[in-house]
């Protein structure tokens, strides 16, 4: 990578820098670089399914203790004593 052009300037407390640069890549350079963004995307579909899958554990075991939580509440009810 060569930077062709940097520009530097002061906003308030912070330097702002802008670099224009040139990068030049071999037939192998974007093969390696396609080859590493399709790892990356099936790493994060892995995560993704697997989140998935343990969100959907979540709400099957919430809906399980939400149904033993209704079950208790109407076999607990105490009944009024009519007069």
């Amino acid at each position: 990578m060569e930077i062709l052009n940097r520009t530097a300037t002061i906003e308030g407390e912070n330097v702002v820098i802008i670099e224009e640069t040139k990068v030049n890549l071999t037939k192998d350079d974007l093969l390696a670089k396609i080859s590493n963004i399709q790892r990356r995307k099936a790493r994060l579909l892995e995560e993704n399914n697997n989140i998935i899958a343990e969100f959907n554990q979540l709400a099957t075991e919430e809906a399980e203790y939400n149904g033993y939580l209704a079950e208790l509440e109407t076999t607990n009810i105490t009944p009024a004593i009519i007069e």
